[in-house]
């Protein structure tokens, strides 16, 4: 079973999309610059009340950055999962053909064990005076034939082994 990875849409260019990925950026340039700012000021006596205002600006740009790199990470682990579903269902698939394989040997064999037990029938067709006719013996199959014959319909069912 051959299957494809589905196309990203054409529109997203990130794992968060153009728009969440450009925001993201923007915040990490404004917290950058915040702590530039707070670099230059801190001799200043409102400094206190700036570092807290930086730490609720340091929430919002974390979890920015979070969701940014987290489904990048995220996304590996997702290619990664339905790379091994995919194959899994490749060797479900072959299970699955290589059991009705199977069963068609299984027929073929209790055919021919129950034609072989047919045939030891004390009164089966064309025995006379416990012996067989020739018109008997010219159906009848040896234990090497029927051997050969199901050989051969292995071969036919299982060609890879």
């Amino acid at each position: 079973m051959a299957t494809s990875q589905p196309a990203p849409p054409a529109t997203r260019q990130g794992p968060l999309g153009p728009a969440a990925t450009v925001t993201v950026i923007a915040l990490l340039v404004v917290f950058l610059a915040a702590l530039v700012v707070l670099g230059v000021m801190r001799g200043d006596k409102n400094w206190d009340r700036l570092i807290y205002l930086l730490s609720g600006l340091e929430a919002v740009v974390f979890a920015g950055a979070g969701a940014l790199f987290g489904t990048t990470v995220q996304r590996a682990q997702v290619v990664d999962a339905k790379q091994e579903a995919v194959a899994a269902l490749e060797r479900a698939d072959a299970s699955e053909g290589d059991a009705l394989a199977g069963r068609v040997l299984h027929r073929g064999v209790m055919e021919r064990a129950q034609e072989r037990a047919a045939a030891r029938q004390p009164f089966s067709a064309g025995i006379r005076a416990g012996r067989p006719t020739a018109s008997a013996m010219a159906g009848t199959r040896t234990a090497e034939t029927d051997l050969a014959d199901l050989a051969r319909l292995a071969r036919t069912l299982f060609p890879d082994r």
